[in-house]
C-alpha cells in the first residue's frame, strides 16, 4: 500500500508491519500499558530512520532513489546500485551507522536523566535501545531474506569479499537488470501466448505485459503495487523480469478482472505519457492456433 511521496520518491507499506505493531503493541501492554503506542512509534522511527540515511546517502553521491517500503522486521530502499566500491560501502552502510548513532544517542540520554522516564520516555527508550539492536543485529548478519532481498551485511561482505580477491565492483541501475542495449524487445503487436517460453503452466487468461525502452521501472512497480495488490518487492522483481526477457503472461482469476485491470493499468499510462503495453489475454479455445484479442482489451500504442 503506498502511503505518501517524498519528492518524486513514493513510500509504500507492506501488509506484515501490520503483524509487527501488533506484537510489539501486546508485548507493551504486557510489559506496562501506557508505553505501548510510544514502543510502537518509536520502532517506526528506527526503521524510518534506517531507510533514509540510506536515501540520503544516495542521494549525495547522486544515485536515484526509486521508492521506500516499510515492512515487519524493517524496510527497503531501492536505489540505483552504486557505481564503486567504496560508492556502495558508504550507501549500504548508513542505515547501520544511523542506527548505531540513535543507540548512542539514547543511552547518553538515560544517563543524563539518571533512567526517569515517563510513559512516553519508557516507550521510546524501549524502541530506541532494545528493538533498535534486534533490528541491527538481524541487518548486520550476511543473509538472504523472503523474496530474494540481501541484509545490508550481505551486501556488504560481498562488496568486502570482491575487493579482498581483487575483483571490479560493477554497478546497474537495479540489481539483476540487464542494461538497455541487452534487454529483450519486441514490437507492440507482438503475442506471448504464441510463444510457449512465455506461458506459464496453466495459463488460462490474465494480462500481457510488453518491454519498451522509455516507461520507467519504478511506474511499472507502482502500478503492479496499485491494480495487482502486490508488494514493492514482488513489482520490482516482476519488472526486472519483463525488462530482461521483453515481458510477461501475468495469471488472472478471470476474463473481467483482466480487463478491468488491463484498462485501469492502460489509462495510467496514458495520463503519465508512457507507451505500456499492457492488454488483457486469453487463452484460445480447442481448435483454433491463435487467440483473438480479448474484449475491451487497449490497443498496443504506436509510438
Amino acid at each position: 500500500m503506498r502511503l505518501f511521496s517524498v519528492g518524486a520518491v513514493p513510500v509504500y507499506v507492506h501488509k506484515s508491519s501490520a503483524a509487527a505493531a501488533i506484537t510489539l503493541g501486546f508485548i507493551a501492554i504486557v510489559l506496562h500499558a501506557p508505553m505501548a503506542p510510544w514502543l510502537v512509534l518509536g520502532y517506526a522511527l528506527v526503521i524510518g530512520l534506517h531507510e533514509a540515511a540510506h536515501a540520503m546517502a544516495a542521494h549525495a553521491r547522486g544515485l536515484r532513489v526509486h521508492f521506500i517500503q516499510f515492512a515487519v522486521f524493517g524496510g527497503h530502499c531501492v536505489m540505483e546500485m552504486p557505481r564503486s566500491a567504496r560508492e556502495a560501502v558508504i550507501v549500504f552502510s548508513a542505515g547501520l551507522m544511523a542506527q548505531a548513532v540513535l543507540f548512542a544517542a539514547a543511552l547518553v540520554h538515560l544517563q543524563m536523566s539518571r533512567g526517569s522516564f515517563g510513559a512516553i520516555g519508557q516507550g521510546l527508550f524501549a524502541a530506541f535501545v532494545f528493538a533498535n539492536a534486534l533490528l541491527f543485529v538481524l541487518n548486520v548478519i550476511p543473509r538472504t531474506g523472503r523474496g530474494g532481498l540481501e541484509t545490508d551485511g550481505r551486501v556488504l561482505w560481498h562488496v568486502l569479499r570482491d575487493r579482498w580477491q581483487g575483483r571490479t565492483y560493477v554497478g546497474a541501475g537495479f540489481a539483476g537488470m540487464k542494461k538497455q542495449d541487452q534487454a529483450s524487445l519486441f514490437p507492440p503487436e507482438t503475442s506471448l501466448l504464441a510463444m510457449p517460453a512465455f506461458v506459464p503452466a496453466g495459463f488460462q487468461q490474465g494480462l500481457e505485459v510488453l518491454n519498451d525502452p522509455v516507461t520507467p521501472v519504478v511506474f511499472v512497480i507502482d502500478i503492479f503495487v496499485r491494480h495487482l495488490g502486490w508488494s514493492a518487492e514482488s513489482a520490482l522483481t516482476t519488472a526486472v523480469d519483463i525488462h530482461n526477457r521483453g515481458g510477461i503472461l501475468i495469471p488472472l482469476a478471470d476474463a473481467d478482472e483482466a480487463r478491468r485491470i488491463a484498462a485501469a493499468i492502460a489509462s495510467d499510462a496514458a495520463q503519465a505519457g508512457h507507451g505500456f503495453v499492457c492488454r488483457a489475454v486469453g487463452m484460445p479455445p480447442p481448435g483454433l492456433t491463435s487467440a483473438p484479442p480479448a474484449a475491451g482489451s487497449p490497443a498496443p500504442p504506436t509510438r
